[in-house]
């Protein structure tokens, strides 16, 4: 069940649907921000003004978020955390990220500064960060992850954007997240011994491990999971540790206009940015944006082939693929998504209350995911991936 109003719900025509774990759902997991809240919150922004309406709430989920107007006309988004999801030092974590992609001249959303130099105010049980409205045009704010771009000519541009989101986060060396609530890591991967490196993640995580109670959950690891470690481990000494943005979707990206050669003109949301490598983070794009997983068990060939390979081209003209990168891109795409979907556990079972999500997270998301990359249609992308040329 969702966490409960505590009154701070705007009114009822105001409501807007939240993406949920099996398409759009009426039940938010976190209330609405209010205009009363968000002054108390810009408050800590001196010369900013006052709030005076609330022009749109995110459909995203594990935050509240929106976008408000103040009385000096100005645009601003705000964003609200509950403390057991992103603690302040995380938080720190990615604006410190962002300002050193803004240092490198990279399009990138970053926080303002709030009196005493502070880009985090903290409010007990919430955490608060504002943002100047990003540049550009939202075109894909109601579009899920998981759902594609509106054409390929999108794709090659996200594709290009990453490669130089990554060539900017090149020496960015604040420590990881790894044990932090949604983020992109795939610390564990990088052990020779995968089932003990996960073992050690998860009981260092007691609310996951509570949550796990009653599955056997070593042994669908290792059945399902384990196989395609065996693939990534010979290839584990060529990755470069790399920050990546985690979380690379349409809809983190804002764009110059809604035609087809539209250029990306901000990027979005760090949230679920972590210390990994450019691969596992090219390899979540894919992931992401080019694969109807929502269509997996309604249908067949849900991979979106034409804007995988321009997502390919469009980095590949920035940054080559080597042979290499692209087997690491294979070997990736299996297994990007495992102690995510752990974290997900955590974030429905423990923090909402939501067993039915939970186990959605368990059983279609960490080993259906996995179980589909073994069958005709995983197996044949793997190696399209291999095999690309640009």
């Amino acid at each position: 069940m969702a966490i409960k109003d505590d009154g701070m719900t705007e009114a009822a025509h105001k409501a807007v649907h939240q993406f949920g774990v099996s398409g759009y759902q009426t039940e938010r997991d976190w209330p609405y921000l209010t205009i009363l809240e968000i002054n108390a919150v810009l408050a800590s922004f001196s010369g900013q003004g006052k709030a005076i309406k609330i022009l749109s709430h995110s459909r995203r989920p594990y935050s509240a978020a929106a976008l408000f107007e103040t009385d000096q006309k100005q645009t601003f988004f705000i964003k609200r955390h509950h403390h057991k999801i992103r603690n302040k030092t995380e938080l720190l974590k990615e604006h410190l990220f962002a300002r050193h992609l803004a240092q490198k001249s990279f399009p990138i959303s970053t926080p303002m500064m709030a009196d005493h130099n502070q880009t985090v105010i903290e409010k007990e049980p919430w955490i608060y960060e504002i943002h100047p409205q990003a540049q550009g045009v939202d075109i894909y704010q109601d579009v899920m992850s998981w759902e594609p771009f509106f054409n390929r000519d999108h794709a090659y541009e996200a594709g290009r954007m990453l490669a130089l989101f990554h060539q900017a986060a090149q020496g960015f060396d604040e420590s990881p997240r790894h044990h932090a609530l949604l983020v992109s890591a795939g610390d564990t991967l990088l052990h020779d011994d995968f089932i003990k490196a996960l073992s050690e993640w998860i009981t260092a995580q007691p609310e996951l491990l509570k949550q796990l109670e009653g599955k056997n959950w070593q042994q669908d690891i290792t059945e399902n999971i384990l196989p395609f470690h065996h693939q990534l481990q010979p290839l584990t000494a060529d990755i470069t540790p790399l920050w990546g943005h985690g979380d690379w979707h349409s809809s983190n990206l804002m764009w110059t206009g809604r035609d087809p050669k539209a250029k990306v003109s901000c990027v979005l949301d760090l949230g679920m940015a972590d210390y990994s490598s450019a691969m596992f983070d090219l390899a979540t794009a894919i992931e992401r944006n080019v694969i109807a997983w929502l269509d997996m068990d309604s249908r067949q060939d849900i991979v979106i082939y034409d804007q995988l390979f321009a997502l390919l081209r469009g980095y590949h003209h920035i940054k080559p693929l080597s042979q290499m990168d692209k087997q690491l891109l294979s070997a990736f795409m299996p297994l990007l998504h495992v102690e995510y979907a752990l974290s997900e556990i955590v974030y429905f079972g423990a923090l909402l209350q939501d067993k039915t999500s939970a186990d959605i997270a368990y059983y279609d998301y960490l080993l259906g995911h996995s179980r589909w990359f073994s069958g005709q249609e995983g197996q044949q992308l793997l190696q399209k991936i291999i095999h690309f040329e640009a």
